[in-house]
């Protein structure tokens, strides 16, 4: 998964820039403690890493080449990232969003394309959903009591905050989170690549920065979301 997801990175940034940046911003996928931590891991978070990945390089293909096959390969990759955990409904989110916030974008809605993906998706997820349907809904209520976990502390949110500038480094953690508020502050100037890139990974780290405030949060929960924000500052770089 690990491999495969930097190849795929290194592949969707070629075609959003140019072979250099995409050399550039694959090392620093590659190097990042928390991503190199989770590709030795025999963890859900792995083969989510890989679909996401794999999102941001069909939804790339959407938008360069605008084929069906394309957008079938997207909501697939969605319903595999769903399937390996229920975080990758954030990066679901943020495409929807991405959609909806592009006006050049907003013709799509019109055509059969985005459902036919959202069916895919749906197809793709459904044997989660009909063994859940079979089992009282473990899996789900099981993530719901992980979310509750231990009595909110601020010593938590500390200590959440310090794992992510070393999970992730703290030059990059700023580089990171700058290029993702510069990305949302020019949303409506910025070109598509940058709001795609925004797109799949704000959601995500506003949404678990915000939960961290009330309730503990796991260090390795955002880590997917940081995907798309690193890819910025490698580009920027």
């Amino acid at each position: 998964c690990s491999m495969a997801g930097v190849w795929i990175v290194f592949d969707a940034l070629r075609r959003l820039y140019d072979e250099r940046t995409a050399e550039h911003v694959a090392l620093l996928v590659m190097l990042v403690p928390v991503i190199a931590v989770t590709g030795a891991e025999a963890v859900p978070d792995s083969p989510l890493l890989l679909f996401w990945c794999a999102t941001l390089w069909a939804f790339t293909r959407v938008l360069t080449t605008g084929g069906t096959r394309a957008w079938l390969l997207a909501g697939l990759c969605v319903g595999l990232a769903l399937d390996s955990k229920y975080h990758a409904a954030l990066l679901a989110l943020g495409l929807v969003l991405f959609v909806l916030l592009s006006p050049e974008l907003r013709g799509w809605l019109r055509r059969r394309e985005p459902y036919l993906a959202a069916a895919v998706a749906l197809v793709a997820f459904s044997p989660t959903l009909v063994w859940n349907a079979g089992h009282g809904f473990r899996s789900f209520l099981y993530q719901t009591h992980r979310a509750g976990g231990q009595p909110f502390t601020e010593k938590e949110l500390l200590e959440f905050l310090l794992s992510q500038l070393l999970l992730v480094t703290p030059i990059v953690f700023v580089q990171a989170w700058t290029a993702g508020a510069r990305g949302l502050w020019r949303w409506r100037s910025a070109p598509w690549q940058e709001r795609l890139l925004v797109a799949i990974s704000m959601p995500t780290l506003l949404v678990f920065a915000a939960v961290a405030c009330v309730r503990p949060v796991r260090s390795n929960w955002p880590t997917p979301g940081y995907l798309g924000v690193i890819a910025l500052a490698g580009a920027a770089a």
